[in-house]
């Protein structure tokens, strides 16, 4: 997966198609985000997105959610 320059919608809706349980991005994110990732390491990625945007990131039973947050 190739992200450049993509906001938060973009990048949970390209994740949500290799998950069983879907990301909602909530809010949109000041920075954008460009990362090229491994299909296989798509959850790492998505666990790892913190350190590389101001985003917070929930789990639930059903769903991921990406959360801007405000810096």
């Amino acid at each position: 997966m190739v992200f450049d320059t993509a906001d938060t919608q973009e990048v949970a809706e390209t994740l949500s198609r290799y998950r069983q349980r879907p990301v909602i991005a909530q809010g949109q994110s000041k920075r954008d985000i460009s990362a090229v990732i491994q299909i296989k390491d798509a959850e790492q990625f998505l666990q790892g997105l913190p350190n590389i945007a101001p985003v917070k990131v929930s789990n639930n039973a059903t769903e991921t959610r990406i959360i801007s947050q405000t810096k």
